[in-house]
């Protein structure tokens, strides 16, 4: 057993309604403890189970913004007399979880790197923005001590009182974005992804919406059944799974329509028509109701990537950054828990036709949608 392992060990106490020193357990309910004398340790009642929890590297306890089980990121904690373990640090992560300044923490960076189970994954501030340790985010660069104008190329004007906006001064960047000057040091304000900036109020505007609505959206099928809701002024293509717009006349007599689809943190890589063998990109349609990576790309399969197919339609998703496909359980996971890259699709048993025009098995047998017997 590594230390990663050892880090997440959980002892079960008793199973039974009882005190054990200040913590009352009782039979029904979930109820957290914080340890005495160590701050990433906790004791945790689940219905009358009484368990001795270690949060993982990185972590310690506390109730809410939980990242894993019920464990915060360290610096969220007060720990004051309680103990914190030593760093177990991996490249690029000097905790097993955490976020962490990348390069001189004395020098403006934009990138920052966040570590899961001890592996970093490289993040940008968003333009304008740099990066504080001192609230692990992005922040202004005249709140971090940096200077922006060498980030967007643009310096402010002094004392430009005849700016109607002034002593916050407002200045045209590009159609997505403004510049507004704070003690002297511009900031960039974008706009939203259907906003564009209006160049002579300065601000940010809605777009109309004939424009926002002319691009079909795609229902993505991902994991968690839930739902969908088109615009006020959409409704379901039931063949395309998309949410068209409908003339104005006609939204005004029908009801806002519910697509049903599966929520998880993943992407819709491509929805292209079919080839003639009914696949995409060289990916055979599996049609037995699952998620399944591609059988053809074995020893140089992308695990990130997997396949659906309704209706002899391969649509093709990515995970997040960060996470593997996992064939078995049907969804997207960390890469250490992942085993399965090779494996492409569950084994099924082929539906039966229970119907045909023609027999196409002998009499007392059954055949099966993929034309066996």
């Amino acid at each position: 057993m590594n230390l990663i392992q050892l880090s997440v060990l959980t002892i079960i106490l008793l199973n039974a309604d009882f005190t054990f020193g200040q913590f009352h357990c009782p039979p029904e309910g979930i109820y957290a403890y914080e340890h005495p004398k160590a701050c990433e340790q906790y004791y945790l009642c689940t219905n009358g189970t009484l368990t001795h929890e270690f949060c993982p590297n990185g972590l310690a306890h506390a109730i809410d913004g939980a990242v894993y089980g019920f464990c915060v990121h360290q610096w969220k904690v007060d720990c004051k007399d309680r103990l914190l373990p030593d760093p177990i640090s991996t490249h690029g992560c000097p905790y097993q979880f955490g976020i962490f300044n990348e390069g001189d923490p004395n020098l403006c960076n934009v990138f920052y790197s966040e570590c899961l189970w001890g592996i970093p994954e490289r993040k940008e501030c968003q333009k304008g923005l740099f990066y504080d340790e001192r609230i692990k985010g992005c922040n202004w660069p005249d709140k971090v001590g940096c200077s922006s104008e060498n980030l967007l190329g643009f310096s402010c004007p002094h004392e430009d009182k005849a700016n109607k906006y002034y002593p916050f001064p407002r200045y045209f960047y590009n159609n997505h974005a403004i510049i507004t000057c704070v003690d002297n040091q511009p900031r960039l304000i974008n706009c939203g992804d259907e906003e564009v900036v209006d160049s002579h109020a300065l601000t940010c505007q809605a777009v109309h919406k004939e424009e926002t609505l002319s691009k079909p959206r795609l229902l993505a099928p991902i994991l968690i059944l839930g739902y969908f809701n088109c615009g006020d002024e959409e409704v379901v293509d039931s063949h395309a799974l998309t949410c068209q717009a409908v003339h104005k006349e006609e939204t005004l007599s029908k009801p806002r329509l519910l697509a049903p689809i599966r929520r998880f943190n993943v992407s819709l890589v491509s929805g292209a028509d079919d080839d003639e063998d009914g696949s995409v990109d060289g990916v055979p349609c599996i049609d037995n109701g699952k998620f399944y990576r591609n059988p053809n790309a074995i020893g140089v399969r992308d695990c990130a990537k997997y396949y659906w197919c309704p209706r002899q339609k391969v649509l093709e998703f990515r995970c997040s950054a960060g996470l593997w496909f996992d064939v078995d359980r049907q969804i997207c996971d960390f890469k250490l828990k992942i085993d399965n890259c090779e494996k492409s699709h569950d084994a099924s048993t082929p539906r039966p036709l229970l119907a045909t025009e023609e027999p196409i098995c002998p009499s007392g047998q059954l055949a099966c949608a993929d034309r066996k017997c």
